[in-house]
């Protein structure tokens, strides 16, 4: 239980930062928002730097840094989503390869970065390794400072007062949307809790693997998402949207059974990339219609559900640890696959738009 428990806290913070990043987002210039919080991680990140170096960092100094790291970065995040129908044609095929070639770039790094951030450790040490991101950080900020959306808004127009009631009164209107968010949920709470929060526990308990077993599986998640978006950019403008949901969830909910009853790591590694293929490739489809169907006054609060989403986490980890501690981490993966799978079943009767989205 405190494995998966430790993985929904984390999403904790970001229920708080989300909504505020989404007000930023709709009242300020997006990719001054993307700069300058982009300069105030290289600062936090210095610091950090400077206090390992000199062996003045404790526990409570990490603790200190993650929290604001993940606060910035979900202050980012929504002004990050909101941007990029702005620099491109409104066209939902457009957006989703857009999105789905950002997402692939993401997943990528989190593929290879992580060997080289321990070589870089193992040679110049953990402060000097660190300060180098400074360096990054700096260079992204100035980046999207260079940004030019094709509909230049400037700040004065967005002074009027800003708040999430406009936001549910669009939402009330919008079917397809609420579907969106819906199903961006039901991932939250039972496929992430089920299968990242729980591999740890796959790792040693029923792979009987260690930690280097444990970083393999992680990175074939991570190997999902690259290929999932990389195969999405190729062939959403050739498959109807309805079509790429039922087989985005299918593959998912294939491969997380395959994942909750596999002994073998030659079974669990494809099946942890199958399942992110088809997970990572479902919310990149989300966002991209959310970006879409959405008025640019509202793209920024429309994005910070996501954060809002999840506080569902915690929730789906409370019940999957509870699951896994009186029964075993197989089954809890099982039942949550299930419950996965019935949510949206009832979220597609409910919903005939996702069923005729194009």
């Amino acid at each position: 239980m405190l494995t998966s428990m430790s993985w929904g806290v984390d999403s904790l913070s970001n229920v708080i930062s989300g909504p505020l990043g989404g007000l930023a987002a709709d009242k300020w210039e997006r990719k001054k928002i993307l700069g300058y919080t982009q300069f105030v991680k290289a600062i936090i990140i210095a610091i950090l730097s400077i206090l390992i170096i000199y062996n003045q960092v404790n526990a409570m100094w990490i603790l200190i840094f993650v929290l604001l790291i993940g606060f910035w970065t979900t202050i980012s995040s929504p002004a990050e989503h909101a941007i990029v129908p702005t620099v491109l044609p409104i066209n939902t095929n457009i957006l989703v390869g857009s999105f789905a070639t950002i997402m692939a770039a993401q997943h990528l790094c989190g593929t290879i970065m992580p060997p080289i951030a321990g070589k870089m450790i193992t040679w110049f040490g953990p402060g000097e390794a660190l300060s180098s991101t400074v360096i990054l950080f700096i260079f992204g900020g100035l980046t999207y400072l260079k940004i030019k959306p094709i509909d230049i808004k400037t700040e004065s127009e967005h002074l009027e007062k800003i708040n999430y009631i406009e936001l549910f009164i669009f939402l009330k209107k919008a079917p397809l949307i609420q579907a969106m968010v819906f199903s961006r949920a039901w991932i939250y709470l039972f496929v992430t809790p089920a299968v990242h929060g729980l591999l740890p526990v796959f790792a040693s308990e029923e792979l009987n693997t260690n930690s280097f077993g444990l970083g393999l599986l992680f990175t074939a998640l991570s190997a999902g998402g690259v290929l999932g978006n990389i195969g999405l950019s190729l062939w959403n403008k050739h498959v109807k949207k309805n079509i790429l949901f039922l087989t985005y969830w299918s593959i998912a909910c294939i491969a997380m059974l395959i994942f909750a009853n596999s002994k073998s790591m030659l079974i669990s590694l494809p099946a942890a990339l199958l399942l992110n293929f088809g997970i990572i490739s479902t919310l990149t489809i989300i966002r991209a219609t959310l970006a879409s169907d959405v008025p640019d006054k509202l793209r920024g609060r429309v994005s910070s559900l996501n954060s809002i989403a999840m506080i569902v986490v915690p929730i789906g980890s409370f019940l999957t640890g509870s699951i896994a501690e009186k029964y075993n981490a197989p089954i809890a993966t099982m039942l949550c696959c299930a419950f996965f799978l019935f949510s949206l079943i009832i979220t597609f009767l409910i919903y005939p738009q996702i069923r005729k989205a194009k």
